[in-house]
């Protein structure tokens, strides 16, 4: 089922996923059909150690080099959409699940959180769709995908969407 376009994307989206698993294509050219897939203005793809110490960030279409740098520096301890989806993930028997802009962080909390106002403003982080999924030994796959202030939020026809991309994404990796 589904809308044809969105079909095709996906049908892109998994060809993507597979070569850069095989090393054919960039981790960029995934995210950056990801971000097509929901219409996202920027995408963020990273693969967290089990510890949640380290993250290698994979890639980020739309993200500007001195934003990653400051994500890494300081705002990462910031994150409270991404450490309440990595924290919901260690509670036994849990389904990760693709969360939408309001669902973890409400949306208040956010207008008000450091990391919008020293930083997602900035860049363009209004509004995002993802998840945090487990990698087994190998750790957890943060993956976000954005829009700016003044865009429509994600919806759930999104959201299924980029539910039926993930198991792929996750086999890739």
């Amino acid at each position: 089922g589904g809308h044809p376009v969105s079909q095709a994307r996906l049908l892109a989206l998994t060809e993507e996923i597979y070569d850069a698993a095989a090393g054919g294509t960039p981790w960029a050219a995934v995210g950056q059909a990801l971000a097509t897939l929901v219409n996202a203005r920027s995408a963020s793809l990273m693969v967290a150690d089990p510890e949640g110490q380290g993250a290698e960030l994979l890639c980020h279409p739309g993200i500007p080099d001195e934003a990653v740098a400051a994500y890494a520096g300081t705002y990462r301890a910031h994150d409270l959409w991404t450490q309440r989806a990595a924290a919901r993930l260690r509670v036994p028997g849990a389904v990760p699940r693709i969360s939408t802009s309001g669902s973890l962080v409400p949306d208040e909390e956010f207008l008000r959180s450091e990391f919008w106002n020293g930083f997602g403003r900035r860049f363009g982080l209004r509004y995002v769709i993802g998840t945090v999924q487990p990698l087994g030994a190998a750790g957890a796959m943060p993956l976000g995908l954005h829009r700016p202030q003044g865009s429509a939020p994600f919806d759930e026809a999104e959201r299924q969407l980029l539910e039926a991309a993930v198991p792929h994404l996750r086999r890739g990796l």
